[in-house]
């Protein structure tokens, strides 16, 4: 048999061959010639999906905390700050702890959505990933 184009038949990108492999399973249209894929096992596509879930986090994060920085400062609002479990004042950030926060809440606002439109293990999610630990400690600083 020649490899002839009209010899080889195309598996529909939904389809399950039912083989039980990760590589057969459930392709969509993150998965298939992806560098993340690693041995193509889907380990690629579950960290693309796990880096996307906290980068959701994140954005929703970052959209309350700067709602609720924005409201405690410039509208002496309190009702806000009833969910913030553990909200306090900190020593190291005096005299400018209502701003400090403001421009890392910003810089996520601003380039989660791009990175979530792109590959989130791209530079701008690498970039938001690592603003994760300035936020535990931001918080854990007395």
């Amino acid at each position: 048999m020649t490899d002839s184009p009209d010899h080889q038949t195309e598996r529909p990108p939904d389809t399950d061959t039912g083989t039980g492999t990760d590589a057969d399973a459930g392709t969509d249209a993150d998965a298939g010639t992806d560098a993340d894929a690693g041995t193509g096992t889907g380990t690629g596509r579950m960290w693309r999906h796990a880096a996307r879930l906290v980068l959701s986090g994140l954005l929703l994060f970052a959209v309350y905390h700067l709602v609720r920085d924005v409201a405690t400062t410039y509208f002496a609002a309190d009702a806000v700050t009833l969910f913030a479990a553990g909200h306090r004042t900190h020593q190291w950030c005096q005299p400018v702890c209502d701003e400090v926060t403001m421009p890392l809440e910003l810089l996520n606002i601003v380039t989660i959505p791009i990175a979530l439109r792109r590959r989130p293990t791209g530079a701008l999610g690498v970039l938001n990933l690592l603003s994760i630990p300035l936020w535990v400690l931001a918080w854990l600083l007395p």
